[in-house]
């Protein structure tokens, strides 16, 4: 639509097939027109076929539209309405162990439509018990042979917090995948074990088991003493030790004479 100064008589949907412009006694006017091929219909500029309707719906020439689920109409070129019933495919014929299903659709749809589907025997499901899972793992539900079984899967959140154990010496820890969790293992590793100790004199070494390395201990022997020396003799003098540096011999009891220049101490017999 577009502005100008021409006739004040306009085409209508109501004169288009009659209106002559040359025919209108009416005075110019600066005013709307409609492009060339298009008529004025309810104020908008609309094409000419728009005018022709079949019916009081609107539909014009070349339409076609639904009435109902099963009729089809047309707007024919006489603006008469041409309608005609869908014509529904016939339902197929099913094989043998094969069952005519009707599947489901909107309720406007006017044709049904059918499958053939293998007919299911009858399934006698046994009683669904629940499984006894080990750590880490839940009960879920799957299916076989058609039945509902339980089943256990891993559940990573269900599994303990993995806890660094206390070790004692020789063992080395690494973490493993023992079923869904994980879990740190202890291996002993002999060679990272302490040697015995140096025992004094009078004292020999104790083992005993620990849970990966011998454990050690010095324990006083029996039937010896220990003979400490407390006197020296230094450039032909005799001098007293101190008792930090007195140097100590082990000897058997009864094998040893002792004199007045040292003491003696008894172990335990």
């Amino acid at each position: 639509m577009f502005f100008e100064c021409t006739s004040a008589c306009q085409k209508t949907c109501e004169n288009y097939k009659t209106f002559q412009e040359s025919d209108c006694d009416l005075m110019p006017l600066y005013t709307c027109r409609c492009p060339e091929g298009q008529v004025m219909k309810l104020g908008q500029c609309v094409d000419a076929v728009v005018c022709e309707t079949c019916d009081a719906l609107g539909h014009i020439v070349g339409d076609v539209w639904k009435n109902g689920p099963c009729e089809q109409c047309e707007c024919m070129p006489d603006l008469s309405t041409r309608c005609k019933v869908i014509e529904c495919p016939e339902a197929p014929i099913c094989g043998e162990k094969q069952t005519l299903k009707k599947r489901d659709q909107p309720p406007d749809t006017c044709c049904a439509v059918y499958d053939c589907v293998e007919e299911v025997a009858e399934v006698i499901c046994p009683e669904t018990k629940l499984q006894n899972c080990s750590e880490g793992q839940t009960n879920v539900v799957s299916h076989e042979n058609g039945c509902p079984i339980y089943k256990c899967e891993c559940k990573m959140e269900l599994c303990p917090p993995v806890t660094q154990p206390q070790l004692e010496e020789g063992e080395v820890t690494s973490i493993e995948q023992e079923g869904c969790c994980p879990h740190y293992r202890v291996d002993c590793y002999p060679e990272k074990c302490s040697l015995p100790p140096l025992c004094g004199p009078g004292f020999k070494v104790s083992t005993y088991e620990g849970k990966c390395c011998l454990k050690y201990t010095c324990v006083p022997k029996k039937n010896v003493c220990i003979y400490r020396y407390k006197y020296d003799v230094l450039d032909g003098v005799q001098v007293t030790l101190p008792a930090e540096e007195s140097p100590e011999a082990e000897f058997e009891v009864g094998g040893l004479q002792c004199g007045g220049s040292s003491y003696l101490i008894i172990a335990d017999f």
